[in-house]
């Protein structure tokens, strides 16, 4: 898998690909965030239009061997984190700030990332985000560390809570 930004998407850890090429972006373009399912059957990729600032949403699907765009879903922020459940069904993505309105978000979806929604819209999310979900989905953990704040929902996304704050909160783990 990849961190941080690259133009190139890879894969593997698959018997039928050994560090593949998967996808190549023109250079205004960036892989940001990625995610695996935990059954390895699903990959979800973002990638950030540094030119427009828009973020294209890509699913992998292993066993049909398919990389799609997600033509109905373009985020109007970058998505920095990503975590997706055990069979792929449940994602979740943590944005950016906007730059203009400073606001950043978490978008949840239940349909392979097919279509999602914003569940928080806040200020000052920060643009350093980490974020991961246990085996079906219920459970979400995110930081965000300019803000300072752990982010906590029990019941797959729906709500979140901050149980701790004031700390600074890099990444998390279940």
């Amino acid at each position: 898998m990849i961190g941080g930004y690259s133009n190139t998407l890879y894969v593997t850890g698959n018997t039928f690909f050994n560090y593949s090429t998967i996808k190549t972006s023109v250079l205004s373009f960036w892989w940001n965030a990625v995610a695996s399912s935990g059954n390895g059957n699903y990959l979800y990729a973002t990638e950030y239009n540094s030119v427009s600032t828009l973020t294209n949403f890509y699913v992998y699907n292993f066993f049909f061997d398919t990389f799609t765009k997600n033509t109905s879903q373009v985020f109007a922020y970058p998505i920095n984190a990503m975590a997706a459940s055990e069979l792929g069904d449940r994602v979740v993505a943590f944005s950016g700030e906007n730059t203009i309105t400073n606001y950043g978000g978490i978008y949840i979806s239940s349909n392979y990332g097919s279509t999602f929604s914003l569940t928080l819209n806040s200020p000052n999310l920060g643009t350093e985000q980490s974020v991961v979900m246990n085996s079906n989905g219920q459970y979400i953990l995110g930081t965000c560390t300019q803000s300072s704040i752990l982010l906590l929902s029990s019941n797959y996304g729906s709500t979140f809570t901050i149980p701790l704050s004031g700390s600074l909160f890099t990444k998390v783990a279940i």
